[in-house]
C-alpha cells in the first residue's frame, strides 16, 4: 500500500474497532443481571450506526482500502460484521457496500476457517 492507502487502512480499522467497542458495551450490559435502562445503551447503538455508515460510504468505491488489497481492514470488517449479525446487534444488509466487500472475500480460506458460529 502507498502512504495514502495506509492512512485509509488505519482509519477503517479505527472505525471498525470503535464499532466493536460499542458492541462489547451492548453485550456486556446484556449479561445477567441485564442493564436495560442506561443512556450509554442508546449511545452505543448510535455509535455503531455512525461507524457502519462511514465504513459503507468508504466502501462505495467498490473496495475498502485499495482496489486489489486484502489486509487488516478487510479482515476486521468481515469478522466484526459477522459478530454484529451473529448477536443481532446490527442489520448489515442495510449497508450494501459493506455487504459487497464481505461477499468478495468471504470464501478466502483464512476467513472461512475462522468464521464464528452463533
Amino acid at each position: 500500500l502507498d502512504d495514502a492507502d495506509r492512512w485509509d487502512a488505519e482509519n477503517m480499522v479505527s472505525l471498525i474497532y470503535a464499532t466493536m467497542e460499542a458492541t462489547m458495551v451492548l453485550r456486556g450490559m446484556a449479561e445477567a443481571p441485564p442493564v436495560t435502562d442506561h443512556p450509554y445503551l442508546a449511545r452505543s447503538r448510535e455509535r455503531i450506526d455512525i461507524c457502519l455508515a462511514a465504513i459503507d460510504g468508504a466502501a462505495s468505491r467498490g473496495f475498502l482500502v485499495a482496489r486489489d488489497s486484502f489486509g487488516l481492514a478487510e479482515a476486521a470488517l468481515i469478522s466484526s460484521t459477522g459478530v454484529l449479525e451473529g448477536y443481532r446487534i446490527a442489520d448489515i444488509g442495510r449497508h450494501r457496500h459493506i455487504g459487497a466487500i464481505r461477499s468478495r472475500f468471504e470464501d478466502r480460506p483464512s476467513i472461512a476457517a475462522t468464521r464464528p458460529k452463533f
